[in-house]
């Protein structure tokens, strides 16, 4: 799963626990899958609640805009 945010502080903890917890109790065996988050240049804490959530989930990545480019580069994408 890969979601862009900007400037969602207000959101983006809900948003990140709601795909979690869809992927858990879903058809697919509870398995959840890995989620990232690529930062468009937040001004607000975005940033740091990601972070929170990067550290008490192993499968929640967080990056920026280049950082994510670079990353579909080595995909060949």
């Amino acid at each position: 799963v890969v979601l862009t945010v900007k400037n969602q502080q207000e959101n983006i903890e809900a948003t990140v626990r709601s795909i979690v917890w869809q992927n858990l109790h879903s058809k697919n065996g509870g398995c959840v899958p890995e989620i990232i988050v690529v930062d468009m240049g937040s001004s607000d804490d975005t940033y740091a609640i990601l972070e929170k959530l990067a550290h008490d989930y192993k499968f929640i990545h967080i990056t920026d805009k280049e950082g994510y480019i670079e990353w579909l580069k080595k995909m060949d994408c």
